[in-house]
């Protein structure tokens, strides 16, 4: 469940082995697995800075939820010892509209969006560590990543909890980056 104001970093995970083996002795365990696709779209008419605004089709595997179109904006909180990303809806990402793949779409086409790129989350885990969670994607071309995220109503409060996770986990790179970007990056 997404906190109130998304607030996160994102981190590669080198040896998802030796990581998930931390997590264990730190009493983790897996409280959630996950699959799905992710479709980023663009509009063709102006410029869209996917640094901080998205818009994707989520498409889960088939007997789950229905394909949904979200739309995603952040802020960059550039805080002592720590630069976080921050989500500026209360729910994190707007749930748009919820239906057949077909019709998200059309509906984005009609709009005036174009499909950008698309980033395919596997072996998704979310681990609950010390009343805290750890998410885990394994991303084809990118490899294993991470998300930490604090409840960012309070950016004060949300600062010393993603802080605090950061060096109980020994995490030495982290970024306030969307994965959109990282991927993007990644395939330069």
């Amino acid at each position: 469940m997404p906190a109130p104001f998304e607030t996160e970093v994102n981190f590669a995970v080198k040896d998802i082995g030796a990581f998930q083996k931390m997590l264990r002795k730190l009493g983790g365990r897996i409280i959630r697995r996950y699959k799905y696709m992710d479709y980023y779209y663009v509009p063709t008419a102006v410029r869209w800075n996917p640094s901080v605004q998205s818009l994707r089709i989520r498409d889960l595997p088939k007997g789950l939820d229905k394909p949904a179109i979200y739309f995603s904006k952040i802020e960059i909180k550039r805080l002592p010892g720590i630069i976080l990303k921050r989500s500026v809806f209360p729910d994190g990402k707007l749930l748009l509209f919820c239906g057949p793949m077909r019709a998200c779409r059309q509906i984005l086409s009609d709009m005036g969006f174009k499909q950008w790129i698309s980033i395919s989350k596997k072996n998704g885990q979310v681990w609950l560590v010390k009343g805290f969670e750890v998410t885990l994607d394994y991303i084809p071309g990118m490899g294993w990543m991470g998300e930490l995220e604090a409840d960012g109503s309070s950016i004060s409060k949300a600062k010393t909890q993603i802080a605090y996770e950061i060096r109980l986990l020994g995490i030495k790179k982290y970024t306030y980056k969307p994965m959109v970007v990282l991927f993007t990056e990644s395939k330069r």
